[in-house]
């Protein structure tokens, strides 16, 4: 998915503005997550939590459940 398929998937669900810049959406893809972590990335954001910080979340998820 690129940024605009992104963009798209977002207003599909509802938002009127897409809860991630481009560069925070590169940030999520170069960090190895996927396009399902980025919309959750960006719903996280949108309810107020910082990126950084759902960004954080999210990749320790991936590493967890890569363990297992």
């Amino acid at each position: 998915m690129n940024y605009e398929n992104f963009q798209r998937q977002c207003a599909r669900y509802g938002f009127t503005s897409t809860p991630l810049t481009r560069l925070q959406y590169k940030v999520v893809i170069v960090s190895g997550l996927n396009d399902a972590d980025a919309y959750n990335i960006g719903c996280d954001v949108a309810a107020g939590f910082s990126f950084m910080e759902s960004l954080r979340e999210n990749k320790a998820a991936m590493l967890n459940n890569a363990e297992h």
